[in-house]
């Protein structure tokens, strides 16, 4: 067989076959949905995204669903239960961690609830907290202890530890006979 201009597809001798495309044709012999299609009847897609979110009641639906979800969400997260923050003995402990310059600094700030402020009562006593600095897995690489005197105003309960890759610092805290355990993770600061 020879390659030369010759079309091929057909036997020697033979006329080739020619094929005629007809789209008005084609298109009246297609199905309706195709038909519809064409003649853009029938549902036409929005476009955009939002667009497409409102288009239907079912899409409304789904979308304030989504919202309801995501406000739910957010507002858990911003005001849920904070393990760094807890009561004990009418008393609001708050624990706070940083890294820096190679030790981890860590603080409890103890103040007296505004209910017992309002009481009038004298506030007095003595508050005690040992600290545990842990590492990722969970090891425990330094206890530290401190204690203060209760008063009206704010007090801390203060320490630090070498930081030895600590990132997380655990406060168990003794007012009276009551205590409470409190959780921060070690920021890094520079």
């Amino acid at each position: 067989m020879e390659f030369n201009s010759d079309l091929e597809g057909h036997a020697e001798g033979e006329e080739p076959l020619h094929f005629y495309y007809n789209h008005e044709e084609r298109i009246r012999n297609a199905p309706k949905i195709v038909q519809d299609f064409y003649a853009k009847n029938g549902k036409i897609f929005t476009k955009g995204i939002f667009r497409s979110l409102v288009a239907t009641k079912l899409n409304r639906i789904m979308l304030l669903m989504v919202a309801f979800c995501a406000i739910i969400v957010f507002f858990v997260h911003m005001f849920g239960n904070n393990p760094a923050i807890r009561v004990c003995s009418d008393f609001e402990c708050e624990l706070n961690a940083f890294a820096y310059d190679d030790k981890v600094y860590a603080s409890v700030k103890i103040h007296p609830l505004k209910k017992l402020r309002e009481a009038g009562a004298k506030i007095s006593g003595e508050a005690g907290g040992l600290f545990e600095f842990e590492d990722k897995d969970g090891a425990v690489l330094s206890k530290k202890e401190a204690s203060c005197k209760l008063g009206e105003n704010a007090v801390f309960l203060r320490t630090s530890a070498e930081d030895y890759d600590i990132i997380k610092v655990s406060a168990e805290v003794k007012i009276g006979q009551e205590s409470v355990v409190l959780f921060t993770k070690a920021i890094k600061r520079e």
